[in-house]
């Protein structure tokens, strides 16, 4: 925290575990941002953690949530859960074989495909 105007240089209030360079600053009196160096890639995770000891400016130990965090995610593919495929037609997966106790029924809640 620092005093709405005062242009000195104070500590920045966060331990931060970043693999991407950046600078902080304050742009208010409650307000901290972070600005990065360059636009982040994905897979980048970083994390930032109160200082032991930050205190308020009345001198008010900070308490509460003490670590933040974030990712960009990555480069990969969604889940994928098994499913009967459109392009089959029914008698090929079988639709006469258990009612509604066979996986491979058609009915609410379940794949189906065209014929």
């Amino acid at each position: 925290m620092v005093p709405l105007g005062d242009p000195r240089k104070v500590a920045e209030p966060f331990e931060i575990a970043c693999p991407e360079p950046g600078t902080g600053r304050w742009v208010d009196s409650r307000n901290w941002v972070y600005d990065f160096a360059r636009d982040l890639p994905a897979g980048v995770r970083c994390t930032f953690r109160i200082k032991p000891g930050l205190t308020t400016l009345a001198e008010t130990l900070i308490v509460g949530q003490q670590e933040f965090a974030f990712s960009t995610g990555g480069a990969g593919h969604p889940t994928s859960f098994s499913h009967v495929p459109m392009s089959m037609k029914a008698a090929e997966v079988g639709t006469d074989r258990g009612g509604d106790n066979d996986p491979l029924s058609y009915g609410p809640n379940r794949p189906h495909a065209t014929s």
